[in-house]
């Protein structure tokens, strides 16, 4: 270890001379010249809104915010929110689940699921979303699935473990996927889509995902599910964790549920 050393000293006087900061460099500073100065917020504005930088103006020229909670946070359009509900959020007027007012019917019959595949094969516009084991659609496993193609009445398909029994469930769906005509609408429909291509699924046609229609308009918002109907429905949905529980050890799959 000494004969590295004495072999390196100079690269070692190099190393502390670079990592020495210097004070004793002469600097001409009038304090004055760096104090802030007012911003020409008509020219700022312009610019903004020439380069479509509505988060920056609204959190540079104060203007007011569109979000109904607490934070503003510029986010990605896959972001993930903690919960930050205060209790006085949690105790407001929002509509709640009310199941005299919501239709859900559960489809777990073979004839059933039939029928509910030709009404979606023939009506212009439905909605559809996908229960699943895992957030990673490549190794998710169908749960089950739901439709909706009128306000408050829904169709929930459970989907069995085994793997056969699974793709003889979906294959009854796949003529109401497939279809090219009609509006399919869904949130986070790439996820969707790719579950379905697990089971050989192509989903057709128009496709219209809530998710990123709002990322368009308030890209500074949040784009969850929970949030929009929340804001823009004043509604407050029931969440993930009143179903299978909190984080941990203890919280259920949603197969168990």
């Amino acid at each position: 270890m000494r004969e590295k050393v004495e072999a390196a000293v100079d690269d070692i006087r190099m190393s502390k001379y670079l990592a020495t900061i210097r004070t004793d460099v002469p600097i001409s500073l009038d304090l004055e010249t760096t104090a802030v100065q007012p911003m020409d917020e008509e020219r700022l504005s312009a610019i903004f809104s020439d380069l479509e930088f509505k988060a920056f103006a609204e959190r540079i020229l104060n203007k007011p915010k569109q979000v109904l909670k607490k934070s503003n946070i510029q986010l990605d359009l896959f972001g993930s929110y903690a919960d930050e509900d205060t209790e006085e959020e949690k105790n407001d007027a929002r509509e709640r689940f009310c199941s005299s007012e919501a239709k859900y019917i559960l489809v777990d019959t073979k004839e059933d699921m039939r029928s509910l595949c030709g009404l979606l094969t023939h009506c212009e516009e439905f909605a559809f979303d996908t229960e699943t084991t895992s957030t990673d659609a490549i190794s998710a496993e169908l749960v089950g699935m739901s439709f909706a193609m009128t306000e408050k009445e829904a169709f929930y398909v459970p989907v069995p473990p085994t793997p056969s029994e699974a793709q003889e469930i979906v294959e009854i769906f796949r003529p109401a996927f497939e279809r090219e005509k009609g509006v399919k609408v869904a949130q986070n429909a790439k996820y969707d889509m790719k579950v379905l291509r697990n089971y050989g699924v192509e989903v057709k046609g128009t496709i219209w995902d809530t998710m990123i229609a709002h990322y368009l308009i308030n890209p500074e918002l949040r784009h969850n599910m929970d949030y929009m109907a929340e804001t823009l429905l004043n509604y407050k949905t029931i969440h993930i964790e009143e179903l299978i529980g909190q984080k941990g050890k203890g919280q259920l799959s949603m197969r168990n549920i």
